[in-house]
Formats: structure tokens, sequence, C-alpha cells
């Protein structure tokens, strides 16, 4: 099965005793033609938690995903993968921060974001908050932490650096691993992007809105 060494996302456990990081990886044995990067991460999981992994949701979808050809593949899931394959290169240079940033952006960008010619900073800021909350207070700071993070973002890609706290990295990591993790669960009602952009234009900042 491609589900024993594929991804983890950090969000299957409440208990903070255990650190579960991000990884994607292919093993091209198996038929795959994702072009997942391969990135190692040594983590030790409960045999609650790996079976709280194998059975979600979220987990499933892409690896029905990663078995399709290039080819097989709608725009929504070939963003996914794409936005996956940036948050891996995330992983893999972990220490490399203000870089971390900029490509964080590009994979929530690759994931939410429409076109080119699209505003980038409030539309991924919102289409997130939306993605990853359902309570509107909850939305609203999501909203304004990664408008502040989209700023620090601009700043390192003119400027060349700028200054990011550890848990202000660490939370942008997080909710482009949630968002990524709703998309993928419920990739089958929004098959295509333009699907996810009418739900979104539709219920904005709604309190109705659910993904």
């Amino acid at each position: 099965s491609g589900l024993t060494n594929f991804w983890i996302l950090g969000d299957y456990t409440t208990s903070p005793a255990y650190d579960i990081k991000f990884y994607s990886t292919m093993h091209n044995s198996l038929g795959y033609s994702s072009g997942v990067r391969k990135v190692s991460f040594s983590c030790d999981f409960t045999p609650v938690q790996y079976a709280r992994l194998c059975s979600d949701s979220a987990f499933i979808s892409v690896d029905k995903i990663l078995k399709k050809n290039h080819s097989e593949r709608n725009d929504m899931e070939t963003k996914l993968i794409n936005s996956i394959n940036w948050l891996s290169e995330v992983t893999t240079h972990y220490l490399a921060v203000n870089d971390n940033i900029v490509r964080l952006f590009i994979a929530l960008e690759v994931l939410l974001i429409s076109s080119k010619n699209e505003e980038k900073g409030n539309n991924i800021a919102e289409r997130l908050s939306l993605i990853n909350y359902v309570d509107k207070v909850d939305r609203e700071g999501a909203f304004n932490f990664v408008k502040k993070m989209y700023g620090i973002r601009n700043n390192i890609a003119h400027e060349g650096r700028a200054s990011v706290y550890e848990k202000d990295y660490a939370q942008l990591i997080l909710e482009l691993q949630r968002s990524i993790a709703k998309i993928a669960s419920r990739i089958a009602v929004y098959p295509t992007f333009n699907s996810l952009l009418e739900k979104f234009q539709s219920a904005k900042f709604s309190s109705a809105f659910q993904l």
C-alpha cells in the first residue's frame, strides 16, 4: 500500500507529546508517477496515531491521486500535489527560515490562487482562513496573521532578508499543512479549482461557510 510511506501532516493528534512533522515521499517501485520529492524524517508513532493517519480521508485522497498519471489528474489534484512539493522543500531546508517563508507562500499561491493576475496577499489570507477555521473570530485571526506574514514575505523578496519569529514560522507551516489536508479531504466535492473558487465567492467570511 502507498499509505505506509507517503506523508504525515502535523495535525492528527491532540497530544503535544508527539511532534509529528510533515514529509512527502515517493516509491517508484510501486508505480507511482507523482514527482513528489522524497523527504525523510525520523518520526515515532503510537499504534493509535498510525491507525488514525492511515484512515484519514486526506491521506487516502492524496494516496489515490499519486496513483494516477499526470494526464489523469484534474487541476485541483495537480495544484494539491504541487503545493505538497513546495512544502517538502521547506522541510528539506528547515533552518533556511527566510527562504522558506517565500517557499511557503509559493505553496499557498499554488494551492489557493487561480492565476498570476489575481491579487495574492488578501486572497491567500481570506481563502486560508475560510478553509482552516469555522469560528469567525478564528478566521479573522488567521486572516490577519497570514496578511502579516505576507508582508514579511514581501520584505524578504524585495530586501533580501527580514526578521521572523520562530513561533510565526511554525504557525505558517501549520496553516499550510491544514489547508492541504482540508482540501485533500474534500477534493471529491471540489474536483476543480473553479468549483472551490465559487464556494469562496459565495460565502466569504460568512459564519455559514464550511468546506
